[in-house]
């Protein structure tokens, strides 16, 4: 097998295999995909580009593959649930497959999205190449990621952003160089009582409304990486889980002094649907909506 027989591009012959991909959401720097393919007959994959590349299997099994990146050799090996790849950018990755089946989550990212992590330009874009490598909190992580990214409510936006943060934070920190993992460790970003003040108002202020954490890091003057660092620091949790407490909060105090019904309600405190806030009130509360307001009276 040779790396300059394949193409750039995560691609298979439309003869050899039943390819179904899906992006599912970006956030800045960072892509997600789900590729799940039945292999009918030999197939082949390439991968060469800009962006370091993550490719974490889920399940399923191939036969006869052998796996390739520019500068670390081939390996045969069948990946299983929790094994990834790391092909880092410019680097060219090639496979191939006699058959089986299999689903995976592909998540591209760009070099710029390190050095905004760690606040240095220019830097961290020679991550080591890792063939089928186990990692569990990187498989956990993702596949968490993936659940988020199907969902459109402003909570799952920001939890999505979160763990694109966290999961490259845990490359660096794992897999880079010593370089990295200091910066990664710099002293965080800090928010003044003042800008701690207009967050606290803003998001009461807009608790039915959809809340962004682009929005939120206009507003304390930072980017979104920072306020992420800065606002555990300052509130003890993450914007989404202290967005999700104060909706929760008012949705308590709606159920318990008005005879609002639940839809009202949940469009009120900003969730997506009726369900959507039954689900999110039971998994914080431990009983429905209902429930809670026939306890109260």
């Amino acid at each position: 097998m040779e790396l300059a027989d394949f193409p750039s591009g995560f691609a298979a012959p439309a003869a050899a295999a039943n390819p179904r991909t899906e992006t599912l959401a970006a956030w800045p720097g960072v892509e997600l995909s789900l590729l799940s393919e039945r292999i009918l007959a030999p197939a082949d994959w390439a991968i060469h580009g800009r962006a370091h590349t993550l490719i974490v299997h889920f399940e399923g099994r191939m036969q006869g593959l052998v796996t390739e990146i520019e500068g670390q050799g081939a390996r045969r090996a069948e990946p299983s649930g929790g094994d990834v790849l790391l092909i880092p950018a410019g680097r060219r990755y090639a496979s191939q497959a006699r058959g089986g089946r299999f689903q995976c989550a592909e998540l591209r990212i760009a070099p710029e999205h390190f050095e905004a992590l760690t606040d240095r330009a220019g830097g961290f874009r020679d991550l080591p190449a890792r063939l089928m490598h186990r990692d569990e909190f990187l498989h956990l992580a993702v596949r968490r990621l993936a659940e988020q990214a199907r969902r459109d409510d402003d909570l799952s936006r920001m939890m999505g952003a979160a763990l694109s943060q966290v999961i490259g934070l845990h490359l660096l920190e794992r897999y880079g160089e010593d370089g990295a993992k200091a910066g990664a460790a710099a002293d965080p970003a800090r928010l003044s009582m003042q800008a701690r003040y207009w967050l606290e108002d803003y998001i009461e202020a807009n608790l039915s409304r959809r809340i962004t954490l682009d929005a939120l890091a206009e507003l304390a003057g930072m980017s979104v990486h920072r306020l992420l660092v800065a606002f555990r620091a300052a509130f003890g949790t993450t914007p989404a889980q202290y967005v999700i407490r104060r909706r929760l909060a008012r949705a308590k105090a709606l159920l318990a002094e008005t005879r609002q019904d639940i839809t009202t309600i949940a469009v009120a405190t900003g969730f997506a649907s009726h369900s959507h806030f039954t689900t999110a009130f039971k998994a914080h509360e431990g009983v429905t909506p209902n429930a809670f307001r026939r306890a109260r009276r």
